[in-house]
């Protein structure tokens, strides 16, 4: 038995937390407390055995948004002094 859930983060999230509580004590989870995403898509598993050996997975699907960073953090030319002194926010 699969389980799917999805969820959309923003760029400057790279990492993600999944709490999980069992709903019965006899059960065995495998799962890692934090999961480091990549840009895209991110396909998490967790797997629930019950104490009879049944299984279940559960599926999050985490999107993790592209980077729209434009921004330039120095510039020079070499040789040369710029006229105006470099500000990533001057068009």
């Amino acid at each position: 038995m699969i389980g799917n859930y999805s969820l959309s983060v923003p760029n400057d999230i790279n990492k993600i937390r999944i709490d999980t509580i069992l709903d019965d004590a006899t059960a065995s989870i495998e799962k890692e407390d934090y999961y480091d995403l990549n840009t895209g898509v991110n396909t998490i598993n967790i797997l629930v055995t019950a104490q009879d050996e049944t299984e279940k997975t559960y599926t999050i699907i985490v999107n993790r948004a592209k980077n729209d960073n434009t921004d330039l953090s120095y510039l020079a030319v070499d040789g040369y002094e710029l006229e105006e002194d470099f500000d990533k926010d001057t068009l």
